[in-house]
């Protein structure tokens, strides 16, 4: 938020919004897991792909604002780890198959 001069105060009003979306989302992810439905299917939401070409973005605006990149550097090997296993079309809970997983 500092690096692109947005007020907290805008974080939280907009947070406000949009957890009733992301506590859904995290239900589906935890319902998918949990039955481990990880390929695409009628009911997903949303497949690693578009994920993965969105957080590219973010890692290539943290790279040009000097934002330390440690925490999304893990997320992004995850990422790749999973992308490598064949589930980049598949649905985003199969990422949670890497998380935990060494390299």
């Amino acid at each position: 938020m500092q690096a692109e001069e947005i007020d907290l105060g805008e974080l939280a009003r907009q947070w406000t919004a949009l957890a009733p979306v992301v506590d859904g989302l995290v239900a589906d992810l935890i319902n998918r897991t949990n039955a481990g439905r990880f390929a695409s299917d009628d009911e997903t939401l949303s497949s690693i792909s578009p994920h993965y070409g969105a957080f590219q973005h973010l890692l290539e605006l943290m790279e040009a604002r000097k934002i330390d990149r440690s925490v999304v550097d893990g997320y992004d090997a995850i990422f790749q780890r999973a992308i490598a296993a064949g589930h980049l079309h598949d649905d985003f809970a199969a990422l949670s198959q890497f998380l935990g997983k060494s390299r």
